[in-house]
């Protein structure tokens, strides 16, 4: 039986409080608006004091002090500790235990979801502002080149040292920030409420929208769908954070390997290749749900939380 303590849970807590839900999504926008704010107010202060210090280090230090560092304090707090977040133990044929890692199927196959996904992005995101009025897609476009700026002067020069450095705040940071905050913390709580469906569904919206990135809402929530399988199908995060790092360094190698990609503004787009890439990804998410059961969707004792996807 799995001894996982962050995907397994009493039964009888299994039940609809919307209170304790609004509560617990109030202390994650809380967090994040705490980010931004906090985020912004180093990044001035930064400004003033040392201007020549880079603003990318500013982001990184922000993420952990304000993203990772709140929500290893509530999974203190909620009694979960640390013992399964990477990765669950579960019981071994000799009776002992052992740590339950995610195959080397999980990984290929969530490589290439990553890939669908990049593909529906950058083919979604240029002709996704024909569905609005033209005075939102001029407005959604505005704010777009401003997010292309922002990380722009974080990616700064092209060379191996600022690839270096963007590398480890654009991608592996954020990995474990986010992924400590989202699917270690806020999905198996609303997993107790809730399916893990809905669990999945509504951290990953949560994840999307609060990146204030609406011109990415989409690609963000499918990003969101599959780090949320990937976390729930192995029972820890482990996999999650590996393919989060895949997809945010896949932006990081474009940007620094064909510049010219990375202006989506310039892009054409096309509704062929993001039908495509969408039902693509979709067989490729129902195959990776369909490979050998992890710790998150073995059977379990009467009165734990088990999967109904």
């Amino acid at each position: 039986m799995s001894q996982n303590r962050i995907f397994l849970v009493p039964g009888s807590e299994r039940r609809f409080t919307l209170g304790a839900v609004l509560l617990t999504l109030g202390v994650v926008c809380s967090v994040y608006l705490g980010y931004q704010m906090g985020g912004g107010l180093l990044k001035i202060a930064s400004e003033k004091l040392m201007p020549d210090f880079p603003v990318a280090w500013v982001l990184g230090f922000s993420q952990l002090a304000f993203l990772m560092f709140p929500a290893v304090l509530m999974l203190m707090s909620d009694r979960r500790g640390f013992s399964g977040v990477l990765a669950p133990r579960v019981a071994a044929a000799d009776g002992g235990m052992q740590v339950s890692l995610p195959t080397s199927q999980h990984y290929l196959i969530g490589f290439v979801c990553v890939v669908a996904i990049q593909f529906f992005s950058a083919s979604f995101t240029p002709v996704q502002y024909d569905l609005f009025p033209p005075d939102w897609a001029e407005a959604l476009r505005g704010f777009s080149e401003l997010s292309q700026d922002y990380f722009f002067e974080i990616f700064g020069e092209l060379n191996a040292a600022n690839f270096l450095r963007s590398l480890l705040i654009v991608a592996v940071i954020p990995a474990l920030a986010e992924e400590t905050l989202f699917r270690a913390y806020l999905q198996p709580m609303l997993a107790r409420r809730w399916s893990p469906v809905a669990a999945i569904l509504v951290t990953a919206l949560l994840f999307a929208t609060l990146h204030f990135n609406p011109d990415a809402l989409i690609p963000l929530f499918l990003v969101g769908v599959l780090l949320g399988l990937a976390a729930w199908h192995t029972g820890g995060i482990l996999l999650s954070v590996v393919l989060h790092f895949v997809n945010n360094a896949m932006a990081v190698a474009v940007y620094f390997a064909m510049p010219d990609l990375s202006d989506t503004s310039a892009d054409e787009g096309s509704w062929g290749v993001s039908l495509l890439a969408l039902i693509s990804l979709g067989f490729l998410l129902a195959a990776f749900v369909r490979l050998t059961p992890g710790a998150g969707r073995e059977s379990v004792a009467e009165g734990e939380l088990h999967s109904d996807v």
